[in-house]
């Protein structure tokens, strides 16, 4: 999990796991760097993959 992390530029994060089904963890990500992201990151049998990344949404409005 931690080269999807550092491939995302999400070197440092809190994590939270979601779910555990069947081989399968799904976690958040919240990313503490330049910007706030959050990326969700799924496991399957220890391969793990980063998805989509989004933004703090109270940047956005500032």
């Amino acid at each position: 999990m931690a080269s999807v992390l550092v491939e995302a530029g999400c070197p440092t994060a809190k994590i939270d796991k979601l779910s555990d089904r069947d081989g399968t963890a799904t976690y958040q990500a919240n990313c503490f760097s330049t910007s706030h992201k959050v990326i969700i990151v799924t496991c399957v049998k220890g391969l793990c993959v980063g998805g989509h990344a989004s933004y703090d949404m109270r940047e956005d409005q500032g």
